[in-house]
């Protein structure tokens, strides 16, 4: 998975990338939370290239992790609820209950996914690299 954007701050090895919203993005549904400004995403990146703020950067994330995540944030949520509604479902044998199974079992599964995002993002597996300064920012000065 490779991404192109450019920094806006830089805080030890760690860039923050702006990433300009692809046409797709307009349609989807999770715009809001991937991007609240609407025309840009921001996301963290280890600084292995040595970027500086308003360089043009390339960065990469393994395959693997960004179907991992995928997996954790659009699937999980799925198999939550219904895990939780088919439990409540059995026991009360009413559908609105289960429902309200379904929707508790979620918001658990929503706090423990916050607890793990606090956990692995202090760790370089899940955030890319910044693998190529693309463009770099007129009057830098590089050591």
């Amino acid at each position: 998975m490779e991404e192109v954007g450019k920094v806006v701050y830089i805080s030890g090895e760690q860039a923050t990338v702006a990433i300009e919203s692809k046409g797709a993005c307009g349609h989807c549904a999770a715009k809001t939370a991937c991007s609240p400004s609407g025309d840009k995403m921001y996301t963290e990146a280890i600084n292995e290239r040595g970027a500086k703020v308003g360089d043009t950067v390339r960065m990469e994330m393994n395959p693997g992790t960004a179907i991992l995540s995928a997996f954790l944030i659009f699937f999980l949520p799925i198999v939550a609820f219904g895990i939780g509604f088919a439990i409540l479902n059995l026991i009360t044998e009413n559908d609105n209950i289960g429902v309200l199974g379904g929707i508790g079992l979620s918001v658990v599964y929503f706090l423990f996914l916050r607890k793990l995002n606090q956990k692995l993002s202090k760790g370089r597996k899940f955030k890319p690299i910044v693998t190529e300064i693309v463009k770099e920012f007129p009057g830098q000065v590089r050591n």
